[in-house]
């Protein structure tokens, strides 16, 4: 029988990323890769990663030809994938959904490890080799990927944490909940003692709460009824815009 044709090679990860403008959007492809929903994306230049309600994670080179983009295909969660992420040094793909753990994914070789997190997952995020996550317990916890354990509770939401980003390269942690607050938080080692550092209060339950790259003390929160608003953390209580 002929030889089976070698895997394709892991796609190229840029460095960076171009700018924005301003404009209309239009559809410019279409990735056909998951049976179901899609519940968590990562996305630079030529490279798509996304996890599925079909339990799977995808890896896709939009440079490849239009329906043949789909260059890994992991099975190994036991239900619904939320949240993904690239550590891009180390190759590594991070996974988490709604069976309480986060998998690690080698762009060469496939599994490479898994984080129990003893609640479903909403969201994830990485800073160096420490991972963030916000949980539908409510809480927000810091891990060590290579040892795969807990490292610290940084403290608790009164619902489902639905998103988490780190700060300062790993020195805070921003979160958002369904009860409405988006929290700062000291994501150090020993530092703190369960108690944001900024408490930011919306109208109504979060979908999920993001800063900006280049002024962090700018907070975007997104309401889960559809209202958007930009917040200045040094002045939590003011918004500074507010989208309907």
């Amino acid at each position: 029988p002929p030889a089976p044709a070698p895997a394709a090679p892991p796609p190229k990860i840029p460095s960076s990323l171009g700018a924005w403008s301003d404009g209309v959007f239009r559809v410019a492809r279409e990735v056909d890769g998951h049976y179901d929903g899609v519940g968590g994306l990562w996305w630079e230049e030529n490279v798509l990663i996304t996890g599925g309600w079909d339990t799977c994670v995808k890896v896709s080179d939009l440079s490849r030809p239009e329906g043949a983009e789909v260059v890994r295909s992991w099975g190994g969660h036991t239900a619904r994938v939320r949240a993904v992420s690239l550590m891009r040094d180390e190759g590594l793909v991070l996974s988490g959904g709604a069976d309480c753990c986060v998998r690690l994914w080698s762009l060469s070789k496939g599994a490479a490890g898994k984080i129990y997190v003893y609640a479903p997952l909403h969201s994830l995020d990485h800073a160096g080799g420490t991972l963030v996550t916000g949980l539908h317990d409510a809480t927000v916890k810091i891990w060590d990927i290579g040892g795969e354990k807990a490292i610290r509770k940084l403290g608790a939401h009164a619902e489902a944490a639905v998103g988490v980003q780190f700060l300062g390269n790993g020195a805070r942690a921003l979160s958002a909940s369904m009860d409405g607050t988006a929290c700062v938080w000291d994501a150090r080692v020993n530092i703190g003692g369960g108690s944001p550092s900024i408490l930011i209060h919306a109208d109504g339950p979060l979908a999920a709460a993001r800063a900006a790259a280049a002024a962090e003390h700018k907070i975007v929160t997104a309401e889960a009824e559809g209202t958007v608003v930009v917040w200045d953390a040094r002045r939590a209580q003011t918004p500074l815009h507010r989208v309907a």
